[in-house]
């Protein structure tokens, strides 16, 4: 992003808010490049005492509408705004220029990624594989399983709305990830723990179903591979 394409330019820092970390040179650094441009913008993220210090050095320099301190933020909320940021930098150092091809897993990336033409001669799709694995009769359980980043982005919380609303099903979550806690709240989910190999076959074979209820873009996930 920059001025030729008419876009803003965002600058992002992230960290406690100490007078000894040296924000205040950051925003005077910024200062410097947005005499070239108003066209840009600095997110400051987080928290501390040297804040009101730091808000005062903005005021001066004349910055209030290129400035924003977002304090503490969610962290799906920081890791877009690192994402941004990062998509910025490869975006600039023409990173995906150096790549002479692109393995895709999924018909749906390469569809994805063929919308842009300096991408469209470059990619190749060979699906992710499994082996398949030989278990002796288990009987079903009757449970609902997610397993694997148990998050919002993939959808455990919808997950959890509804095993709240089927309070007779019982599901059971094997994994990792931020919505652990919120599983414990409700009497008829289990958290399990994380699981693989054959551990992770037995509790998958026992399910009544899988379910992967991702509310991101998935790219044939091997949760589904290895629940076929």
């Amino acid at each position: 992003t920059n001025d030729k394409s008419g876009e803003r330019v965002e600058f992002i820092t992230v960290g406690r808010l100490d007078a000894w970390r040296g924000f205040d040179l950051v925003i005077e650094s910024f200062a410097r490049v947005a005499k070239e441009s108003r066209n840009m913008h600095l997110t400051i993220v987080g928290k501390g005492a040297d804040k009101e210090r730091l808000k005062g050095i903005v005021n001066k320099l004349g910055l209030q509408e290129l400035v924003t301190f977002a304090g503490k933020v969610a962290m799906d909320e920081y890791y877009r705004l690192l994402a941004a940021a990062d998509g910025f930098l490869w975006k600039i150092l023409d990173a995906y220029g150096q790549i002479d091809t692109i393995i895709c897993p999924s018909h749906f990336l390469k569809s994805k990624l063929d919308t842009q033409s300096r991408f469209r001669s470059k990619t190749v799709m060979i699906h992710n594989f499994t082996e398949k694995y030989p278990l002796k009769h288990l009987d079903k359980e009757g449970y609902v399983l997610e397993f694997g980043h148990l998050s919002r982005d993939k959808g455990t919380y919808t997950l959890l709305k509804a095993a709240k609303e089927l309070p007779e099903v019982s599901f059971i979550f094997a994994g990792f990830g931020e919505a652990v806690t919120a599983i414990s709240e409700l009497p008829n989910c289990q958290y399990v723990g994380f699981h693989s190999g054959s551990a992770l076959l037995e509790l998958i074979a026992k399910a009544a179903v899988t379910v992967c209820p991702s509310e991101i873009y998935e790219n044939c996930p091997y949760a589904v591979l290895e629940s076929q």
